[in-house]
């Protein structure tokens, strides 16, 4: 329609949004896929990026926070007193994606009128915790038992919102386990869903 000239001049920049937006998400998605090849053929990234802990993942938060910022949710970074004392030796483009995919999820399936995502770290023996929680009214016993299987989808996506292919949260999990760490469904319940990612603490 852009092509041809059929879209009214004051619909244009609302068209360029809504592309912009569908290749990021498709961009995301064929990233996944290509993520989950490469760890199926035992092909790990294997970077590590080192310095002081909060100075790292904030960075991390505020490239995962931009797209639910621009969706309307309201996004919250804390950190405990301990962790800003820590140094981590991680692999930052994997905590990202991690991260990213969580992200994407809970803009999808939380329908709460006025969502909330926030993400906070603590130190935990000899580990970084970062939970990554929303307000959204959680998930049925059936898409809990099912999380991280791969090409598993929960129910319905958040209007304006489309659903992958099944394969973030499955990925995501096979991610922290190659980086040293580990993702776990914290909980979810009707005040919403809480995971949590664990990251090996640096020397």
């Amino acid at each position: 329609m852009l092509c041809r000239g059929q879209v009214p001049a004051e619909r244009l920049q609302e068209y360029y949004d809504t592309l912009h937006k569908e290749c990021q998400r498709l961009g995301h998605l064929v990233e996944n896929v290509l993520a989950f090849a490469r760890l199926s053929r035992g092909k790990i990234r294997g970077r590590k990026d080192s310095g002081p802990c909060a100075e790292l993942l904030n960075g991390v938060f505020e490239r995962v926070a931009a797209r639910p910022r621009s969706a309307g949710v309201t996004v919250a970074i804390t950190h405990d007193s301990h962790t800003k004392l820590l140094s981590l030796r991680t692999d930052l483009l994997s905590v990202e994606q991690i991260l990213t995919n969580l992200a994407d999820n809970s803009l999808k399936y939380n329908t709460n009128p006025s969502p909330t995502l926030s993400f906070s770290v603590m130190q935990m023996p000899r580990t970084v915790a970062i939970r990554v929680i929303d307000n959204g009214t959680g998930m049925s016993e059936e898409a809990r038992r099912n999380l991280f299987r791969p090409f598993s989808r929960s129910a319905e996506a958040r209007r304006g919102c489309k659903p992958g292919v099944g394969l973030g949260l499955a990925l995501s999990r096979d991610i922290a386990r190659s980086i040293g760490g580990e993702l776990t469904l914290e909980k979810s319940d009707e005040r919403g869903t809480t995971f949590l990612l664990t990251l090996p603490l640096g020397e």
